[in-house]
């Protein structure tokens, strides 16, 4: 497992390698998952304060508990898990759901030469992916392989 200051280091240079490979979009979706903290129930004690007859306050009495739900930072070891999963995820997941794809209908299929993806925002920029993905399946694939042994290793 690694120890925070590794984990630091390794998200900051999987940031880059992300970053150079043009997938700036990636960063900033998994830095606002970030900055949104992880969630989880907490137990509080409620307290109650009565006023005295002077305007001072009596001691505390205890009162019921109740459930609060809280936001809590993400810690290094987290924050890195959540970058790899999310490239796991724009990487190897969509890629290999295109190779099913055009597995599943045939390469001999003449109707679908590529495949086009867009971006809900940008309308005119289409990427287009070709039966070439196929042969770059023992890629993709090793790829994942690497992945996992990244998230076995935080």
């Amino acid at each position: 497992m690694l120890d925070p200051v590794e984990a630091e280091k390794v998200y900051n240079r999987l940031s880059d390698i992300i970053r150079n490979a043009g997938l700036d979009w990636l960063i900033a979706d998994v830095t606002h998952q970030i900055s949104m903290g992880k969630q989880g129930a907490k137990d509080i004690q409620v307290e109650s304060t009565l006023p005295g007859p002077q305007g001072d306050y009596l001691p505390k009495r205890k009162g019921r508990r109740a459930a609060f739900i809280v936001t809590q930072p993400l810690n290094e070891n987290e924050r890195l898990l959540l970058l790899i999963e999310a490239l796991e995820a724009a990487t190897v997941g969509l890629s290999l759901g295109i190779v099913n794809f055009y597995e599943i209908i045939g390469k001999d299929n003449n109707q679908f030469r590529s495949i086009g993806f867009a971006a809900d925002n940008e309308v005119n920029e289409l990427m287009h992916v070709d039966l070439e993905i196929l042969n770059r399946k023992k890629d993709v694939l090793h790829l994942q392989d690497l992945l996992k042994e990244l998230k076995e290793a935080v």
